[in-house]
C-alpha cells in the first residue's frame, strides 16, 4: 500500500483495491500436522479494514441484506439465493458498514429455519428468566455469572460444530439462556449491594463508563492513525512499505479449466462454421 493512498484514506478517502489485495501471504505453521498453510494478516489490511482468512468451495447460499439505505442495496429484497464461492473475512474495524451477510442459519436452511433458530434463542431466554425468578440463583452470584459465561461458550461451540439445523438451534438455545442468567445475576449484585437512594446513579454511572470507554477507544484509534500517517513522512521504512510487501503470485488455471476452455472454443468454432454453411 503506497504512502499517498494511506494518507488519502486518513483524510477520509476510499482506498482502491483489487481482489488479491484483501488476501494475505500463505505461511506454514507448526500447529497443523497436515502441513497446510494459513493466510497471514499484513500491515496494509488495516487500511482496507479486513482480510480474507479462507474460502470454502462453491455452494448455494441465502444472502441477507443488512442495510437497504446504501445505493448498492436499496432495491434488493431482504434475502436472496446465490451460488458462489464464499469468502470468510475478518473485519478489523468495528464501525465497518456491512451491506450483505450470510447468517449461519440461512447458510444451512431457508428463512423458516432462520426464524426457528431465532425463536430458540427467545425460548431459551424465556426459560432462563422463569427459572431464575423461581429459583433466585446460586448463593455465590459471581459463580453463577462465571458458570453462565462458560455455558454460553459451550453453546457457541455447539452452534458451529455442525451444519444441522437442530444442533444449531440447540446451541442458540443454550446461548440465550446463559446470557439471561449472567445479566440477571449481574443486576442483582448491583441492586443488593447498592443503597436504594443512589441505585439510579449507580446504574447511570455504569452506562457512562461504558460510553466513555467506547468513545475514548474511537478517539485514540483516530489519533493513532493520524500519528502513523505523519510519522510515515519521517520514517523512511514506512514510506517504502509497498516495496517491502511481497507481490501476490499469479493465479494459474488448473488443467481441467484449460480443457474446459478448449472444449468451449472448439464448440464455438464449430457453431461458427455451421452458421457460415447455412449462410452460403
Amino acid at each position: 500500500m503506497s504512502q499517498p493512498i494511506r494518507v488519502h484514506v486518513v483524510v477520509g478517502g476510499f482506498p482502491p483495491g483489487k481482489h488479491g489485495s484483501t488476501g494475505g501471504v500463505p505461511e506454514r505453521t507448526n500447529d497443523r500436522p497436515d502441513g497446510r498453510r494459513r493466510v497471514a494478516k499484513l500491515p496494509h489490511h488495516d487500511v482496507l479494514g479486513g482480510y480474507i482468512m479462507t474460502h470454502p468451495p462453491i455452494r448455494e447460499m441465502n444472502v441477507a441484506v443488512s442495510d437497504h439505505n446504501h445505493p448498492l442495496t436499496y432495491n434488493l429484497p431482504d434475502s436472496f439465493l446465490c451460488k458462489d464461492e464464499p469468502y470468510m473475512i475478518e473485519v478489523i474495524h468495528p464501525d465497518t458498514q456491512i451491506l450483505l451477510t450470510i447468517p449461519l442459519s440461512l447458510g444451512i436452511s431457508d428463512e423458516a429455519g432462520a426464524a426457528a433458530v431465532l425463536t430458540c434463542f427467545g425460548v431459551g431466554s424465556l426459560v432462563a428468566g422463569v427459572l431464575l425468578a423461581a429459583w433466585g440463583g446460586p448463593m455465590r452470584r459471581m459463580n453463577g455469572i462465571l458458570g453462565s459465561m462458560i455455558l454460553a461458550g459451550v453453546g457457541g461451540v455447539i452452534t458451529g460444530i455442525s451444519e444441522s439445523l437442530v444442533v444449531t438451534a440447540a446451541g442458540v438455545f443454550i446461548v440465550g439462556a446463559s446470557f439471561v442468567f449472567a445479566i440477571g445475576l449481574n443486576r442483582v449484585i448491583w441492586q443488593v449491594n447498592g443503597a436504594p437512594e443512589v441505585l439510579g446513579r449507580v446504574f447511570a454511572l455504569r452506562v457512562l463508563i461504558g460510553v466513555v470507554a467506547q468513545s475514548t477507544g474511537i478517539i485514540v484509534a483516530g489519533l493513532t492513525l493520524a500519528t502513523s500517517a505523519i510519522l510515515s513522512f519521517v520514517v523512511r521504512p514506512i514510506w517504502r512499505l509497498e516495496d517491502a510487501l511481497p507481490d501476490q503470485p499469479p493465479q494459474v488455471d488448473s488443467e481441467s479449466d484449460s480443457e474446459q476452455e478448449a472444449d468451449e472454443s472448439a464448440r464455438m468454432a464449430e457453431e461458427g462454421r455451421a452458421d457460415d454453411a447455412t449462410g452460403c
